[in-house]
């Protein structure tokens, strides 16, 4: 996280938790950048990133006890894709990974070289 802010930027991860568990994420986590809460996935929904969870993953997340309903407040079971924007200060997106399997994420590496 230094690194990124020696860069002079700021990570911020958005999640479609209501409030209250992105706070308990952040806070069980000891995450030391911001996690803002986008119920319904509005956000998301604007950058094209939400997907329906196929019928396997529902049913894992519920054997498991992952209650992906009730942290997000409805019952869509709906995520965000894993996306990464650098957004600079004028609103131009100069760097995004978006990618097609929901469970890869960019490697921060890539992201600090970028910034």
């Amino acid at each position: 996280m230094a690194t990124i802010q020696e860069k002079g930027a700021t990570l911020v991860a958005i999640s479609p938790e209501t409030p209250d568990y992105s706070l308990s994420t952040k806070e069980k986590n000891e995450l030391d950048f911001y996690v803002l809460s986008d119920v319904d996935n509005i956000v998301a929904r604007q950058f094209d990133l939400v997907f329906d969870m196929p019928g396997y993953l529902i049913d894992i997340c519920k054997a498991s006890g992952l209650n992906v309903d009730a942290h997000n407040g409805n019952e869509d079971w709906q995520l965000p894709k894993p996306a990464t924007f650098i957004i600079q200060s004028d609103g131009t997106i100069s760097f995004s990974d978006v990618p097609a399997d929901y469970t890869e994420r960019v490697d921060p590496k890539t992201v600090i070289e970028k910034l």
